[in-house]
């Protein structure tokens, strides 16, 4: 692959989101590229999440953490990661809302292999974002 066509991979999921949106509606309402960012920055803000929650299960692991500070690391860290969150959101839109026309144009420009492997990564991506929501919401019951 040639650089001009070379994106980072959040830029190409970014598209990605974009064009399933578009493609699954007959009328896409104006402000779709807008919402694409707002899902980017969800999924993101799932795995930040789960990589916190992660790391303060392996810290009581090891034998870092006593149950009441884990308890409380968990509670507590949501509010560390929403405001995390809050500042996904504008970040996204500056650097992929900005750019959506270019992101656009160089993805529909990928061969068909191409386009099916940034597929792979994209559906696998969320995936894996959704089961690392998945064990945070499990822990959190488990520690509560």
């Amino acid at each position: 692959m040639n650089d001009k066509n070379r994106l980072s991979l959040f830029k190409e999921f970014y598209y990605w989101i974009y064009f399933y949106l578009m493609k699954s509606r007959a009328n896409p309402p104006a402000g779709i590229e807008w919402v694409s960012c707002l899902f980017l920055s969800l999924f993101q803000f799932l795995n930040i999440l789960g990589i916190w929650v992660f790391i303060g299960l392996i810290f009581k692991l090891i034998g870092g953490f006593k149950n009441d500070y884990f308890k409380f690391y968990i509670n507590e860290s949501v509010a560390f990661i929403k405001f995390i969150a809050v500042l996904l959101c504008p970040l996204d839109l500056f650097l992929f809302y900005r750019k959506r026309n270019q992101i656009k144009s160089t993805c529909e420009l990928f061969s068909p292999k191409r386009r099916v492997v940034g597929k792979i990564k994209f559906w696998m991506y969320l995936v894996l974002s959704i089961i690392i929501f998945w064990l945070y919401y499990e822990l959190r019951r488990i520690t509560s």
